[in-house]
């Protein structure tokens, strides 16, 4: 059993099995290996919940969040885009100061409202006394030009009424005898007949920057620079440029409804005092709403 001089703790351990005998050791080895399996999942345990505290950190969760309360957070759909999208904010609010100072996009210049043309063409003008009406009819009628092109003869007569009356013929300088066609002028180009002039005179002027192309260049110019801005906060801000691959097809559309509102205009010109038919104004502007639309948006 034992020879020696010293008994010991390790010679008491061996002779353990012996105390308890077979069926102690055998319950002595179970408990020594659950207990083994325990530290190992203990181990297992403490790495998790060491992975869980490094990733709740790298998310910028708040300092108060353990990791019971990050386990019990409800799983979202379609994760991933979330992050991205979140992240792609955060980009932005990082180049605020950038973006603020980079150039934005132009506005188009949006042409005016048909409705306005409208009722230029539809005006009258009321309060003109019959008789004036029908001596100056009857005298433009006598020296009517066939040229469009030119000042039409009511026009012309308009303007030399505007010449102080001093008892002679401003462009010849004879005496006047009778008066009365140049008292009629006095009644027929009142100041309502001279109002609706003007803004015949200013939207024909209108439809001319379509004809000479200035329209068009007044939105090519911030067109151009506009595809350059898009470049720039596509890539800083993640931002697509509308489409405009119908530009060119929207200007075209307006050039030919201004001129065929020209052509209304001009004929409202050559008789100012009475309204034009609203049908004939129809088509040019559905033609020119639609068109209008499309630049403004």
């Amino acid at each position: 059993m034992f020879s020696g001089d010293v008994v010991t703790n390790e010679h008491l351990k061996k002779q353990y099995g012996l105390v308890v005998g077979e069926e102690g050791v055998r319950f002595v080895r179970q408990i020594v290996d659950l207990d083994n399996e325990n530290n190992e999942n203990n181990k297992i345990i403490r790495n998790a919940d060491t992975e869980l505290k490094a990733v709740i950190r790298s998310i910028m969760a708040p300092l108060t969040m353990s990791v019971d309360d990050f386990m019990a957070l409800e799983k979202q759909k379609n994760i991933d885009e979330a992050i991205s999208n979140k992240q792609t904010e955060v980009q932005r609010a990082q180049k605020t100061k950038e973006l603020k100072a980079a150039g934005e996009p132009k506005c188009f210049p949006i042409p005016s409202e048909a409705e306005k043309f409208k009722q230029i063409l539809e005006t009258n003008i009321d309060g003109i006394a019959e008789n004036a009406l029908e001596a100056v009819r009857s005298h433009v009628a006598k020296h009517n030009c066939e040229d469009a092109e030119q000042m039409t003869h009511e026009n012309w007569l308009e303007i030399g009424a505007a010449y102080p009356g001093t008892g002679g013929c401003p462009y010849c300088g004879q005496a006047l005898e009778d008066r009365t066609l140049v008292d009629a002028y006095k009644d027929f180009f009142s100041a309502s007949y001279k109002q609706l002039s003007e803004n015949v005179r200013k939207s024909r002027q209108t439809f001319a920057k379509y004809k000479t192309g200035e329209f068009r260049k007044a939105l090519d110019e911030p067109h151009t620079q506009n595809l350059r801005q898009y470049e720039y906060w596509k890539e800083a801000a993640k931002l697509e440029a509308p489409d405009m691959t119908n530009l060119l097809e929207v200007i075209e559309q307006m050039e030919q409804a201004a001129g065929q509102i020209d052509d209304l205009f001009q004929e409202k010109q050559s008789n100012l005092t009475d309204a034009l038919a609203p049908e004939k104004f129809l088509a040019a502007r559905e033609a020119w709403a639609n068109g209008r639309a499309a630049i403004q948006q």
